[in-house]
């Protein structure tokens, strides 16, 4: 088992309140010159929006993996619930877990759908750093580093004005294409 100490030392803290210190194509260049192949390819197959349970992963990610699935099967039912429909039947096969259901709970309750995303971005964040527990300058550090980054980047997109204003342009376009104005 490889020890990254010098690598995860040499990168700047993460924080979910933080800007994100860089993006991730710069991590990866960074990570290149000090990992070797099959760890790079570990770590760029790591990835928020990597949810194929079919593929070999690090068991670290699998975990990640298998509580994001959960996570997004909890929002679904407390939609269908919302709506007052059936979950769909592989929904309701599937285990969810506690940890998820409750960041799902917690969100659903929001103000708004950015309030909503942000509730759901710290808590990935979260759980990602309770997930390293016991993990000590791994391959699985160097992981939950780059989901933590993509967490930041992706909070660091959110503009409230720019979604009020998107919304706005969308909901236009659809009564113009509606009444032809």
């Amino acid at each position: 088992m490889s020890s990254y100490y010098y690598l995860l030392a040499a990168l700047p803290y993460l924080s979910y309140d933080g800007q994100a210190p860089f993006l991730i194509e710069e991590f990866l260049s960074f990570v290149q010159t000090q990992v070797d192949a099959r760890t790079l390819k570990i770590i760029k197959s790591s990835s928020l929006l990597n949810l194929d349970l079919r593929q070999r992963v690090h068991p670290f990610f699998r975990r990640y993996q298998l509580w994001e699935i959960s996570l997004r099967h909890s929002l679904a039912l407390l939609r269908a619930q919302a709506l007052k429909r059936e979950a769909e039947s592989h929904l309701s096969e599937l285990t969810l877990q506690t940890e998820a259901l409750n960041l799902a709970r917690l969100a659903w309750q929001a103000a708004d759908p950015l309030a909503a995303e942000l509730i759901l971005g710290r808590g990935r964040f979260q759980f990602l750093s309770d997930l390293e527990v016991g993990y000590q300058f791994s391959l699985a550090n160097l992981i939950s580093y780059r989901l933590k980054l993509e967490i930041i980047l992706r909070k660091d997109h959110f503009k409230e004005g720019l979604g009020q204003a998107k919304l706005l342009r969308l909901g236009l376009e659809l009564f113009e294409g509606i009444f032809g104005t």
